[in-house]
Formats: C-alpha cells, structure tokens, sequence
C-alpha cells in the first residue's frame, strides 16, 4: 500500500544530469519515448522501462512522474510502482535535493565515507554535473541501485541504472564505507533509504583506499613480433626491435614510456616529470612541471608531434606549449591516477585511476569502468578502434567497447605493471608485464623472453 505523503505538482522543477524543465509538457513536443531498458531486465524483473528521450508521454507504456526523461523521473516512477512512495518527492529541484532532504521525504541517509549498509532499490546520490538549478546550484544525479555484488577482496559492487545518463546500467565499487563515482562531472554524496523498501542490505566490505601503484616504465608492443621493456632505473630491452638508448642519468625513476610513431623512438618520463628523448634526434617537446607532484604518466600523440604528462593527482601537462590541453584534474575520484592514453586522433585522451575510473576528454569516448577487482587498476591501453583494456594489479583484464578479452593471468608472478594492446595492422591481442618483467601473451600478442640483470621493477 502507498504511504501518502506531500507531493508538488505542476511546474515544479526536477532534475537530472543535463537539465532543469517543467513538468508540464506540451503534447505536441512530446512523444513515446525510446525503451533502452524494459523493466523486466532490471531489479529481478520488477523494475521500471528506462527511457532516453528528453520528452515524452509515455515510457514503454507508462506516463511520466515528474519531467520526462529526467534522472529523478526514473527514481520517482520506480518508487511508485514498488508502493514506496506516492507521486513527485516535495521540494526537490535537482537530484542533489534528494540527498539533502531526505529527512523531508520521510527517508534516511547515509553520507560517502559513512555508508554502511545499502539495499538495492535504494537511491545513489551525487551532487556537481553541469545543469543549474533556478538558484544557481548544480542539479547533480540520482541513480536506482539494482543489486549488490561480492567481490573476491570483500568489496561489493553496487549495479545501478540510471536515466538520462550516457550509459543505463553502471556498476560502481563500495568498500570501506565509500562509493566510487562513475560519473566524470559527479562526486557522489551518499545514498538514501526509503523505510518502505525492506530488502536485506550487506555490510560494505574491503579497504578504504587502494594500494599505492608505484610502478616503472612497463612494456609496450611494438610490432606482430617486437616488444619493449623499460625498468624504473630506465633499462631498455628491445626484443625483435630497435634499441634507441636508455638509463638515463640523474632520473628520479622512471614511471612510463611512450612510443615515437613508425618505430622512430621513445620518450621516458620519470617520478618529477623529467622527459628523456631517444634516439637524440628525437624531439624534445619540453617537461618538469613545477608543483605537479608525482608524475606518474606520459602519452604521445600518434603523430609525433607532442605529448601530455600527467599526475597521480590528474593534472595533465601539454608539450609543447601549443599542444592541445583537453582537461584534467577531475573532481570526486578514488584513489590515485595512474595512466594516460591518447586516442587514435590525438584529439583527446583517457584517465585512469587505481580505482579502475576512466575520465574521457576531447574526443576520447567513455566505455565504462572497472569493479569487481582486487587489490587497485593499475594500466589502460587503447585499441586501434574505438576501445580500451585495463589491467588489475591481480591479472585480471577488463575490456571496453571494442577491445576483446582474450582472458586474465592465472597465476602471476609479483604484481601486474602494465598491458598493451595490438597495434593497428595487428589481429587483436594484449600483453601484461608483471613487476618481475615476466610477460603474459594473450590473443595475437607475442611471448617472445623475460629481462634479467635489471634494478628495479617494470
């Protein structure tokens, strides 16, 4: 039965991540909207169709609560059909206001980094995005949460589904009484309870934070049948490929390698930003930014012409100066930045954190994020496509848009370091590099020997 509370009906304003409209809505501007997710798919086959239309009269046969096609929409027809509550939750103008008056809603919440408990159907929070409320405050987004997952280090994984998202179903990673957010422009407040909803909730599990990823320059395929080491001290094994130099002097220790295109080279960074040419001939676009902090990564352009580095922190450093600078520093992540990729155009690049979240700028698509790991993510690499694979400090590999999973390391020697997807002309593979430089070839990719004599770690 429904508990009747306060509703606000008219034009009242909700909420979600692209935008503030009225809940009156023109019958000639709007229409059936597009069924992404049938109801029957989600929340044991008792949920609600998710919608993608900005406007519509009807979702996969059922009328809007609320503004069409917005966040809150979703939450709110949810919950009336689960007879936890009856119409349009009172005085909320975005998502954020959810979370905020949750008391007024006559439900409870639980603040990020004090998340105790959650049950699925309860609702996900986040405040920040780029929609403006009427009073000037950012509208944030809401998300249903579907169901609870165990991970094998005691985590959980909360699947949730979110209208007016770029993706519906988003799983995101709760431990330690935190959730990590999945959302690039959102920090996540916490989640809310309704008393109505009586599902058993789990214990969030795990560790707080994750594991320092302290690694040295990894590997990098470099041809059908050539790969290249870098240790942390800058030793260079070239197999089946060129050797341009390496150990430079007076390196902090190297933390990444990028290749030069067409087999012309390689650029090294270490822990200060300091970046090391080879051979000579190779450009020298500039480095060693002042107060980034740990630099942790570097990415060339495809077309050799510059390159970013980037902090464990996420402030990314464009070289030369007239490189383009697509973002960085993103706000509400977990854990620390580990890699930078550049895309296949050189128009944009992806950030990684240990916590398995991808941050996408200029024209680097956004395929999704790891959970359901152990320990931290601890590597990215792009696919000549439209894709990319991650690699976990455990060996387990996730694959995004095009990118194929060909597997996980079994058993792996040490921590992984590092994975490099096969380059364009290549049939689709990947290698791993642990820490001990002991390489796992999957797919097209080749094993061809380990380093020995080296100092340090890949």
């Amino acid at each position: 039965m429904f508990r009747i509370r306060a509703m606000v009906l008219g034009l009242a304003l909700v909420a979600g991540s692209a935008g503030a409209v009225p809940l009156s809505m023109s019958p000639a501007a709007a229409a059936a909207g597009n069924v992404l997710l049938p109801g029957s798919q989600w929340f044991g086959g008792t949920g609600v169709p998710v919608c993608n239309l900005p406007k519509w009269t009807t979702c996969g046969g059922q009328a809007p609560v609320g503004s069409a096609g917005q966040c809150v929409e979703l939450a709110q027809r949810f919950y009336q059909a689960k007879g936890w509550y009856r119409g349009i939750f009172p005085n909320v103008a975005g998502a954020i206001d959810i979370f905020t008056g949750a008391a007024k809603l006559g439900m409870t919440r639980q603040a990020q980094g004090a998340i105790s408990t959650v049950v699925p159907g309860d609702m996900l929070v986040f405040s920040g995005g780029s929609t403006r409320l009427a009073d000037g405050r950012l509208a944030g987004h809401v998300a249903v949460i579907d169901s609870i997952t165990t991970n094998g280090d005691g985590t959980r994984t909360l699947n949730t589904v979110n209208q007016n998202a770029k993706v519906v179903r988003q799983p995101a990673r709760w431990h330690g009484g935190r959730v990590d957010s999945y959302l690039s422009t959102h920090t996540i407040e916490g989640v809310v309870h309704d008393p109505d909803n009586r599902g058993s909730g789990t214990g969030a599990g795990g560790s707080t934070g994750y594991p320092d990823v302290v690694n040295g320059g990894g590997s990098r395929l470099t041809g059908p049948s050539s790969y290249l080491d870098v240790s942390s001290i800058g030793q260079v094994y070239a197999w089946n490929g060129a050797y341009h130099g390496g150990q430079p002097a007076g390196n902090t220790g190297i933390t990444d390698v990028a290749l030069a295109p067409n087999g012309r080279g390689y650029w090294m960074t270490d822990s200060v930003g300091h970046v090391y040419a080879y051979p000579g001939a190779n450009p020298y676009f500039g480095g060693s930014p002042q107060g980034a902090g740990r630099i942790v990564s570097i990415a060339a352009r495809p077309d050799g012409t510059g390159y970013w580095l980037m902090s464990e922190s996420g402030q990314v450093y464009s070289y030369p100066p007239s490189n383009t600078y697509y973002g960085g520093s993103p706000a509400g992540y977990s854990g620390k930045f580990v890699a930078i990729e550049a895309t296949s155009t050189g128009r944009g690049y992806w950030l990684l954190t240990s916590a398995g979240q991808i941050y996408a700028y200029g024209d680097a698509p956004w395929h999704g994020n790891a959970t359901g790991f152990q320990k931290a993510i601890v590597s990215l690499s792009r696919t000549p496509g439209n894709g990319y694979v991650l690699v976990s400090m455990t060996g387990q590999v996730y694959a995004f848009g095009d990118a194929k999973h060909f597997g996980n390391v079994p058993s792996i020697a040490g921590d992984a370091a590092d994975i490099s997807y096969a380059l364009p002309g290549m049939a689709p593979g990947y290698l791993i590099v642990s820490t001990s430089g002991a390489h796992y070839a999957f797919g097209s990719a080749p094993f061809i020997n380990n380093p020995t004599g080296y100092t340090g770690k890949f």
